[in-house]
């Protein structure tokens, strides 16, 4: 990743009962269909889908019931597993403390949208 990118942060959480709610979550984090599909089980868990093409990673928190996700925009491969194997270990609260973890795995600037 070269310095001058800008990795987007976005971060957001949502009811699983509410689908109007939970959709308006995937779509601001960009999450894709495997985000979709491990939230509808409705288990508590935590997870993590990388898109190559739209080089977005997206890590996900869920207790069943509602689920906090967010996501990294402008990482590659290497850095969103780095982001995973981090979050992992330390599951953030909230999209600044997501934001510093990505910071640690990628070079450039760092913005959060919440």
């Amino acid at each position: 990743m070269e310095d001058h990118d800008e990795v987007t942060i976005y971060a957001g959480g949502a009811r699983l009962d509410d689908e109007a709610q939970l959709a308006k979550l995937l779509q601001a984090v960009k999450a894709g269909a495997d985000i979709r599909r491990i939230l509808a089980e409705r288990e508590a868990r935590i997870a993590m889908c990388f898109d190559p093409e739209a080089r977005v990673g997206c890590y996900v928190v869920t207790d069943g019931r509602s689920a906090y996700a967010f996501s990294a925009q402008s990482i590659t491969q290497p850095q969103a597993a780095e982001v995973w194997e981090k979050f992992e270990r330390d599951v953030p609260s909230s999209a600044v403390e997501f934001a510093k973890l990505v910071a640690t795995a990628v070079d450039g600037e760092i913005r959060t949208v919440h």
